[in-house]
């Protein structure tokens, strides 16, 4: 329960700053042209995944927070722009079925989205499981340094010799999964960087919203 508790706590800063990120964002679509709001938002999502890129198990909270805090602004910066520049020339009889068929499509992204995510990171726990697994063995000074570490710590707790060496193997092992699953979560952030940077080109190239047709009109957030 504290473990969740802990965890929910640490992504809020997320969610403040892209609530504030659309507000803001919201303010300045009638002002600034909207493609270059969501470039701005795209950079920052690149900038947050490459960061996270990096990732080891001496990574202080403290610098979490601060990437999470600029993932939630480059999430607000880029979903308004993106909503204005889709709705911007529907008209209102046809608003109703555009909104419905953009959080459709939203939803099928995200679908989507998730299950590539997912499959690459597990296939990169894989791999990266099998290569840290090939270097745990006897003929590896580290690993037989190691081991003898653990089996000692564990015997002076009292443990048997024989269960000393097994769990000190369990442990090592563990220790093994552990590395490997952040691995991967870093190579899987290396995608994601990629991704973003190559999404930023086609931004480029989307229309110019008319700002006097959202000139003193608040966007709305769904």
């Amino acid at each position: 329960m504290g473990g969740r508790f802990h965890r929910n706590v640490q992504l809020f800063p997320e969610a403040i700053a892209s609530a504030l990120s659309m507000v803001i964002a919201s303010r300045l679509v009638t002002k600034v042209e909207a493609r270059i709001l969501a470039i701005l938002g795209l950079m920052l999502l690149a900038y947050n995944s490459y960061c996270m890129c990096n990732l080891s198990f001496d990574t202080p909270n403290s610098t979490i927070t601060y990437l999470l805090l600029v993932r939630g602004l480059g999430f607000g910066l880029l979903m308004i722009p993106v909503q204005t520049i889709a709705m911007g020339n529907i008209s209102k009889a046809s608003m109703a079925n555009a909104s419905a068929l953009t959080q459709t499509s939203i939803q099928v992204g995200t679908a989507i989205g998730i299950t590539l995510i997912t499959s690459i990171m597990q296939q990169r726990n894989t791999v990266s499981y099998a290569d840290l697994s090939q270097q745990a063995n006897p003929y590896n000074p580290n690993f037989d340094g190691l081991m003898h570490t653990l089996s000692e710590s564990l015997a002076q707790a009292g443990i048997q010799s024989a269960d000393a060496h097994t769990g000190a193997l369990a442990m090592l092992f563990g220790m093994v999964s552990k590395q490997a699953r952040l691995q991967a979560i870093n190579d899987t952030m290396l995608v994601l960087t990629l991704i973003t940077i190559a999404v930023i080109l086609p931004t480029l190239f989307l229309r110019k919203t008319e700002s006097s047709s959202t000139e003193g009109k608040p966007i709305t957030m769904n």
